[in-house]
């Protein structure tokens, strides 16, 4: 879309206020979609998935739960549209701010199918469906809030300009490659692993507390923070060794005089059981337990010294000898 078509677009369609346009001028990477009223109408009647027969992946499972909310007529977009005015006024009272918060869940629950269409077209370009999904609810939110009935738009076709914008941003943003440190994504595929097993345990997704309190040495915000970094890209700068006098990527054999500056999480993880030939068995056992290894759940630091009867630093000191002994044995076989 070149500039002038997208300010048309702006102009007539949305109906966006000054600071509306600069927002969405300023933020979008990717290109986003266009839809007239008539390609939107058909977007928010695109049938969804049934319910899957046996116990179902999150995506499935939502799709189907948004599947029972009904779409509004623009009459009833229009009434929905002024509670929340109403309710948004300063002088507004308890009662008009809980109708305007049950308009806008309305609102948006009418709406979330147009998301998921949305979001479909921008599926492939490195961030997974349910995180463009994630996205687009929110811009859909800050759509329930701007909307102004009063300029004659559907809320559907004023609503997909910011379900587009928040979608396309992700895509520009989250799909770029990023480095990771090691130390995070050992401590992401713990995370993951733990809640794998509580998904199965629990028969739901866990929440963040959850997590965090089985794995007992991570707080809450550092498992929001850790699960949000991308899965397959670690940084091999990262330096190993008690005196930190290594780096990852020295710790990587390679079959190349060059080294890749970046490795899939499961090569590392390979990499690391292939060093474990090279230690004692005090070492090896510190490693294991940290680490997941051998179908073991993942333990603190605190956790093992308590059963090896030594201190946590004693732990970790162990822990940085046996990866800096597995580096010089894995430099050996280059």
């Amino acid at each position: 879309m070149n500039e002038e078509n997208k300010n048309e677009i702006l102009d007539d369609s949305s109906s966006l206020s000054e600071e509306e346009e600069k927002e969405l001028a300023d933020s979008p990477k990717e290109e986003p979609i266009e839809a007239s009223d008539e390609q939107i109408e058909s977007l928010l009647n695109e049938s969804l998935p049934l319910p899957p027969s046996k116990k179902g992946d999150s995506l499935s499972i939502y799709l189907h739960s948004i599947g029972c909310y009904p779409l509004l007529s623009k009459e009833e977009e229009t009434a929905l549209a002024l509670e929340i005015a109403n309710g948004n006024k300063e002088n507004a009272t308890k009662e008009e701010k809980n109708k305007a918060e049950l308009a806008k869940t309305t609102l948006i629950n009418s709406n979330l199918r147009l998301v998921v269409s949305i979001a479909k077209h921008y599926q492939g370009r490195g961030v997974p469906l349910l995180d463009l999904i994630q996205e687009g609810n929110i811009g859909l939110y800050k759509a329930a809030e701007k909307f102004d009935s009063s300029k004659g738009n559907r809320f559907s076709t004023y609503a997909h300009f910011w379900i587009t914008q928040a979608v396309s941003k992700a895509v520009a943003e989250l799909s770029r490659p990023i480095k990771v440190p090691l130390h995070k994504s050992i401590e992401l595929a713990k995370i993951k692993k733990v809640e794998t097993d509580l998904e199965e345990k629990l028969g739901r997704v866990p929440t963040i507390e959850e997590i965090a309190n089985d794995l007992g040495d991570i707080s809450q915000d550092e498992v929001e923070t850790i699960l949000s970094l991308p899965t397959s890209i670690i940084d091999l700068d990262q330096p190993v060794g008690e005196d930190k006098d290594g780096e990852l990527s020295e710790f990587i054999p390679s079959n190349d005089d060059s080294i890749s500056s970046n490795i899939d999480q499961e090569d590392v993880l390979e990499t690391v059981k292939k060093g474990l030939s090279y230690l004692p068995d005090r070492e090896k056992k510190v490693i294991e337990k940290i680490y997941g290894l051998n179908k073991e759940d993942p333990m603190s630091l605190e956790a093992i010294g308590k059963e090896m009867g030594i201190s946590r630093e004693r732990v970790r000191q162990i822990k940085e000898q046996a990866l800096l002994r597995m580096k010089k044995g894995l430099d050996r076989e280059k």
